[in-house]
């Protein structure tokens, strides 16, 4: 059978957190823990149809299944994208089909990975530092340890936010590389970003436009970031690597890992300031640089030693239920770190700990 609009609709509210909107491109979604659990596009945009979360490599088999690109101009029967699969309203699905695919896809969305399967040695990294690492040639890599010791990088509270200023930043850092060509969209691109409260619909206007430069990339990713909170932190890397093809192509090698170093710095940075909001109440506390991050418990960063002015230290911790900050000199708060990482601690934050230098991008 051939499910209606209306059917399809049904079976989607009744998944846990579902809700609908009207924007031009979907009606309704429901979002989970790691991002979207599944978007229902019935009557909008190019994709019309169903997209959910799958590992099922047994769907390839499916005669109403084609792999193809997500660009595609018109829809195909199922489309998959990393562990996404595009259910078009052209094909026939059952009520079970289209309930067992929602299950899973709820079911993968709430896992901590997302459900997607990732290998490699960067891991353990912010996916905007983990993407440019795995850009670089191995010899231009900055040596470990990475993320200043720590766990992957989490931003508590608006991710999107740091997101966004982390890709406005990128496309004014290739604004003045942009080809003669490119000149007028880019103009018109960048006026866009600098505007405090755009429409949804001009920011959609560039959605699908054919690729352009780098610097009219990284200006289109920003664009998507501001458009798209969920999406944010994806589209912040993009434009992130799009610094990163410029710098590999038209910059000095040493530039281009002191270029990845920088991103971690500034990506620890944007982690603390919202461990500093969110856990203590302080946004107004100052971070010249990470020095050392400590694991909790469950492995999650849960130990913050910053500087946070030439000479004075501060560190950000859990003791019991409570979350706590020590402020003094270095040695000072170095002593309060536990005994099972004071040894790490030190070497990690005294070797990070360069008078007058604050490596981060902004």
């Amino acid at each position: 059978m051939k499910l209606t609009r209306e059917e399809a609709g049904a079976l989607c509210a009744a998944q846990p957190r579902a809700y609908a909107f009207d924007w031009p491109f979907a009606d309704l979604w429901a979002a989970g823990k790691t991002g979207k659990v599944f978007a229902l596009w019935p009557s909008k945009g190019e994709q019309r149809g169903l997209h959910v979360r799958s590992n099922d490599v047994t769907l390839q088999a499916d005669p109403r299944v084609t792999k193809s690109a997500i660009e595609a101009p018109s829809p195909s029967p199922i489309e998959v994208t990393n562990n996404f699969w595009f259910l078009s309203p052209t094909a026939e699905w059952s009520v079970d089909e289209v309930n067992a695919a929602l299950a899973e896809s709820v079911k993968l969305a709430t896992r901590k990975d997302g459900g997607v399967k990732r290998g490699g040695e960067f891991n353990d990294l912010y996916l905007a530092v983990r993407k440019a690492m795995e850009a670089t040639p191995p010899p231009l890599r900055p040596p470990r340890p990475h993320h200043a010791g720590g766990p992957a990088a989490k931003i508590l509270g608006d991710e999107a936010a740091f997101a966004r200023q982390l890709a406005a930043w990128a496309a004014n850092r290739l604004a003045p590389f942009v080809p003669e060509a490119d000149r007028a969209v880019h103009a018109e691109m960048m006026a866009l970003l600098a505007e405090p409260n755009p429409e949804y619909s001009a920011l959609y206007r560039y959605h699908y436009r054919p690729a352009g430069s780098p610097a009219v990339e990284a200006a289109r990713f920003a664009i998507e970031a501001r458009g798209k909170t969920l999406s944010a932190p994806s589209n912040a890397t993009g434009a992130v690597l799009q610094v990163h093809a410029h710098m590999m192509a038209n910059e000095p090698r040493p530039a281009l890992t002191a270029f990845v170093s920088a991103l971690d710095d500034t990506v620890l940075v944007g982690e603390f300031r919202a461990v500093a909001t969110v856990h203590l109440g302080t946004p107004e506390l100052v971070c010249e640089r990470v020095l050392w991050r400590g694991a909790d418990a469950k492995g999650n960063a849960g130990r913050w030693l910053v500087r946070i002015a030439p000479g004075r230290y501060a560190l950000v911790h859990k003791v019991g239920r409570k979350w706590q900050l020590v402020e003094g000199e270095r040695d000072e708060v170095l002593a309060t770190v536990p005994d099972s990482d004071f040894e790490k601690a030190a070497v990690i934050a005294i070797a990070r700990d360069v008078a007058g230098q604050t490596f981060a991008l902004f």
